[in-house]
């Protein structure tokens, strides 16, 4: 099927029980194997068909044997373009959760695909999005940027949810705690302290320095209201 999509445009306009019926072992549908497999033109179109029809929410929902819906399989993948595609239809789609109680937001916090990321949450908005923010054991999506030390993702988690910079996970573990946990992450290998020394060692470019000194000073209660003091700061580091 992989090398024959037009047939399966084709089956997908004249059977709609084709939509949900899962062809794989893993209990994929056509559409988990198209975002899979990267066609995002094939995506888009058989996306387009089943949003003709009223049943499209639930097609768009079937889950493979990992609980992963096509939007889930698109988010760790990165692929922002099949993400709007997907999510576009229903913006409820970025909350669905999957066996490991992990959204398609999460997930692309997880992979560390801020494309991707950016778009649902454009998609989905702030609000909806804090009830999918959160992966099992506590975990959010800022735990799980710096985890994977995807420093440039982290920051832009940080502007748009500040109130995550204070999350705790079961663990009792905040994002700070983990930053504090990784040492690589400056040319020392060893914790230091203050700002200037932050900056002095920090091996990561200079948006990742401004993302420690934005997550301190937010741990701190030490920013409030506007962030317009970063573009200031950014100049200073160029």
């Amino acid at each position: 099927m992989k090398g024959d999509w037009r047939r399966v445009i084709h089956t997908y306009r004249t059977q709609p029980s084709a939509y949900a019926a899962q062809i794989t072992k893993p209990l994929d549908t056509a559409l988990h194997i198209a975002v899979s497999d990267g066609q995002e033109r094939y995506v888009e179109q058989l996306v387009e068909i089943i949003g003709e029809e009223a049943a499209a929410g639930a097609a768009l929902r079937v889950r493979n044997d990992h609980g992963n819906t096509p939007l889930h399989i698109a988010a760790a993948l990165g692929n922002a373009r099949m993400c709007v595609s997907i999510a576009g239809r229903d913006k409820a789609l970025v909350g669905v959760r999957n066996d490991e109680s992990e959204t398609p937001l999460f997930l692309a916090a997880v992979h560390g695909m801020k494309e991707a990321f950016l778009r649902m949450h454009q998609i989905c908005g702030a609000e909806d999005c804090r009830r999918h923010y959160r992966g099992k054991d506590g975990e959010t999506i800022l735990h799980v940027a710096i985890a994977g030390e995807y420093f440039e993702l982290a920051y832009q988690i940080i502007v748009l949810y500040k109130e995550l910079v204070n999350a705790v996970n079961t663990q009792g573990k905040t994002p700070l705690h983990l930053l504090a946990s990784k040492p690589g992450a400056f040319r020392s290998g060893s914790h230091v302290g203050g700002y200037h020394q932050l900056i002095y060692y920090c091996k990561f470019p200079a948006l990742s320095c401004l993302f420690f000194i934005v997550l301190h000073r937010l741990a701190n209660g030490l920013i409030h209201g506007s962030m317009d003091w970063i573009g200031g700061f950014m100049d200073q580091m160029n």
